[in-house]
């Protein structure tokens, strides 16, 4: 009562070179040649007559093991970084029944708990983790951020060693006074208009917005009060400000100062939310409250007041990087300014050691992670070119300066999951001849529709025979990328408006002084035609392929002619037929 699958396997030429009989529900592997298969056979009927005898069986090239919580095929051992975790169901199970006995597979998970394993370095846009090792059937492409450098406010902290800022005068009020900010300070820019906003403490009320200001790290004095006022007072334009005069709000340091930066922060402009820069001398820093900013400054740079006297000054930007509950665990990037008591010794790269140890280094910034994740703000250090996770770019630093393009909107990272087969295509461009309101579908399945044709064409010189004027196409904005990682692109063709050159056909004796002219028959019945070809190596009509020619004769005279009238309207034909086609 076994009926078994007759399974005969044949080459090109029809000679059967194997046969193979597998029982229903059996699984055999067939080698011929350098070639393996896996022959399944799922159902087989023996039938009462010859029609009614068959079987349903699979053909496999490739087979993988999957066991629940093992590595995917582990006795090819091909798959090291994959796992593999089966899901089954019980359909129609009932509490206390047959839960522990699954009659269908529900789910297959294929999960990675290293990709360093699978990747060289940090992915950058276009490379790729490999979805399964061997063989490699899918890819996970990074296609980059969905912001750019437009998206992006240059943020520069400038140190200014030599001169001192004299006379600024700072609004107070009703009144104004003026003050000296000490070399060397750090001058901070934005290259946005409004970027910084500042409420004044201390001494005014008043409130300073503007894209610069300066950071008193040297200290400063004002004429009004004859003393010194704190090491990292800041200083930045009054909204009160004449045309013409600049006014500054001074917010004289007092354990910090805030800047409302909310280019970083989505408008936001809270520490934990993101959209402030924050000051603090080392005192300060090393015992920053965590209610203020979650950990004290200097600890993200492994520093303190004991072991390192000479950095005195600190700087934190803290970004918005994330929704929900990541919204409450600020990103944070921090550098110092080692300002010991010699200004020429002044300087943002440098290293500070404890113990021997590098924490801070040159060309280095200290970089928290927004949460929640385990260890949350685990500080790590990062090199020039480093994005963060709002998208902000650490552009870099040297002895004066330290640069960002900072993000402002949210970036978020583009992946794309394709077959080897589909991320392999190169671009290719398909030109089509499409009319305002024409659509063409590629193979690929998207469709392209012409909205809008902007096109400004001019004739230039006299309009001969059959020829195509002299004309200016403004073909700008025409051209389509497919996303994503550019795989396609889509070039549309625009038709000439040929009324508006009319007339374009004359004839040949009124075709003098023509610059660009497509010349249509033979030198038998058109003078152009003979002038033009005299002297090439076509001028015998014998000579032509397929009785006729289609061809540029010199600058800007295309002869389109054939020996019979026939032969000149299918050269008409195929000439049309390129035009089509570019």
């Amino acid at each position: 009562d076994t009926h078994e699958a007759a399974i005969d396997i044949i080459d090109a030429n029809g000679a059967t070179v194997s046969r193979e009989e597998i029982a229903e529900g059996g699984t055999k592997e067939v080698t011929i040649g350098d070639s393996t298969v896996t022959i399944k056979v799922l159902t087989t009927v023996p039938g009462y007559t010859f029609g009614a005898k068959w079987a349903k069986f699979s053909v496999l090239s490739q087979e993988m093991e999957l066991s629940s919580g093992q590595r995917l095929d582990p006795n090819k051992d091909a798959n090291r970084e994959w796992r593999v975790v089966l899901g089954w169901k019980n359909r129609g199970a009932s509490a206390g029944g047959l839960e522990d006995d699954p009659d269908h597979l529900r789910t297959i998970i294929l999960y990675t708990t290293d990709t360093q394993n699978l990747i060289d370095d940090v992915l950058e846009e276009g490379d790729y983790v490999p979805i399964v090792q061997d063989p490699t059937n899918w890819r996970l492409s990074y296609g980059g951020l969905d912001i750019d450098n437009d998206d992006r406010d240059t943020l520069k902290f400038q140190l200014e060693r030599d001169s001192t800022k004299n006379n600024l005068e700072i609004v107070n009020g009703s009144s104004n006074f003026f003050c000296n900010v000490t070399a060397p300070y750090v001058k901070v820019t934005s290259s946005t208009e409004s970027a910084f906003r500042l409420a004044g403490r201390s001494v005014t009320t008043d409130e300073g917005i503007g894209p610069t200001l300066y950071i008193a790290t040297n200290g400063l004095s004002c004429d009004a009060y004859g003393t010194e006022f704190l090491r990292n007072s800041v200083l930045i334009t009054s909204s009160t400000s004449v045309t013409g005069q600049d006014r500054f709000i001074l917010h004289n340091y007092s354990g910090s100062v805030n800047i409302s930066y909310e280019l970083a922060g989505d408008g936001e402009t809270t520490f934990a939310n993101g959209g402030v820069i924050v000051i603090q001398n080392n005192t300060d820093a090393a015992n920053w409250s965590a209610t203020a900013s979650g950990l004290p400054l200097n600890e993200t740079l492994d520093f303190n007041a004991s072991q390192i006297t000479d950095v005195r000054t600190y700087f934190a930007i803290s970004e918005k990087a994330g929704i929900g509950t990541s919204n409450t665990v600020e990103d944070l990037i921090v550098f110092a300014l080692r300002n010991a008591s010699s200004g020429t010794s002044w300087t943002f790269n440098f290293d500070g050691a404890i113990s021997g140890t590098n924490y801070l280094e040159k060309d280095k910034i200290r970089y928290f992670h927004a949460g929640p994740v385990s260890a949350a703000r685990t500080a790590g250090t990062q090199k020039e070119g480093f994005i963060t996770e709002r998208g902000s770019v650490y552009v870099g630093t040297d002895d004066t300066a330290v640069e960002f393009k900072i993000a402002t909107t949210l970036g978020h990272a583009q992946f794309v999951l394709a077959t080897v087969e589909a991320a392999e295509t190169e671009a290719g461009t398909v030109s089509k001849l499409l009319g305002e309101g024409d659509s063409y579908t590629t193979e690929n399945g998207v469709t392209i529709e012409v909205a809008e044709i902007n096109c400004d064409a001019v004739a230039s010189g006299t309009v001969s025979t059959g020829t195509s004027p002299a004309c200016v196409v403004d073909d700008s904005g025409l051209s389509a990328v497919i996303m994503p990682s550019n795989q396609a692109s889509v070039t549309t063709g625009v038709p000439y408006g040929y009324s508006n050159f009319a007339p374009l056909v004359v004839l040949d004796s009124e075709a003098a002084n023509v610059g660009t002219l497509v010349t249509v028959g033979g030198p038998v019945v058109n003078t152009v035609t003979q002038q033009t070809l005299a002297g090439s190596d076509v001028a015998d009509p014998a000579t032509w392929p397929n009785n006729r020619l289609v061809r540029e004769i010199g600058p800007g005279k295309i002869v389109v002619a054939g020996w019979e009238a026939a032969d000149t309207l299918a050269a008409a034909e195929e000439f049309i037929g390129q035009l089509q086609s570019q």
